[in-house]
């Protein structure tokens, strides 16, 4: 119950504060391949440099989530299902309208994430602080369920990028973390908790999750 009190404590005192000024973005954030030939892909290399071994391909125009930059800021490192190693920036341009902007929703949010965890699996889609989508998997017809998400906002005189939301019966906080590990060797840039109250009690999940193009 302590848990409980403080996630909703938490989101009670985001959902008071007002909207933000903007800041410094966090990562992970998307991004579009840029600058290459439209019949050329940019090169996923194993470690961030140019004569690294070739371990993927990406498109142009293709948006992808970068989770961290090398030290010199020259190659983001990709983690995903279809790839996973390191892209040269210079070919990165930031996808525009990928974040909220303080308004409409905090400033430095994805405006969707998909997020899972388990045991039990579960997986939550949350779309432009509007809705999110939950399916639980260990359900004997796990069948999706949408709820309409009454906030979303950030706590006062915090710098985190740390973010609740109100969407009954699930109540939630979202951490934008250095790394955050599910059972693949995926790397995860937000990290999730939920807190869930039905008739058979109040259980908690805790998950990892990425952003995708809203």
């Amino acid at each position: 119950m302590t848990i409980r009190r403080y996630l909703f404590g938490f989101v009670l005192l985001a959902l008071a504060g007002p909207a933000l000024a903007q800041q410094p973005l966090p990562l992970p954030l998307l991004f579009t391949v840029t600058g290459i030939a439209e019949d050329d892909t940019l090169n996923v290399r194993d470690t961030p440099s140019a004569s690294a071994p070739d371990v993927g391909d990406i498109a142009l125009g293709e948006i992808v989530e970068i989770v961290r930059f090398s030290d010199d800021g020259k190659w983001g490192m990709v983690a995903n299902e279809a790839n996973f190693g390191w892209v040269s920036t210079h070919y990165l341009t930031r996808t525009p309208n990928s974040t909220g902007d303080g308004i409409s929703l905090p400033y430095g949010v994805p405006l969707a994430l998909s997020c899972s965890g388990g045991e039990p699996f579960w997986s939550l889609d949350i779309a432009s602080g509007r809705t999110i989508t939950l399916t639980e998997f260990d359900a004997e017809n796990p069948t999706p369920i949408t709820y309409p998400m009454q906030g979303l906002a950030k706590p006062l005189d915090t710098g985190a990028f740390t973010y609740g939301f109100s969407s009954p019966p699930v109540t939630g906080v979202i951490r934008n973390v250095e790394e955050c590990r599910d059972m693949s060797y995926f790397i995860y840039g937000w990290a999730i908790d939920l807190v869930i109250q039905k008739d058979s009690g109040v259980y908690m999940l805790s998950g990892c999750c990425t952003a995708t193009p809203g």
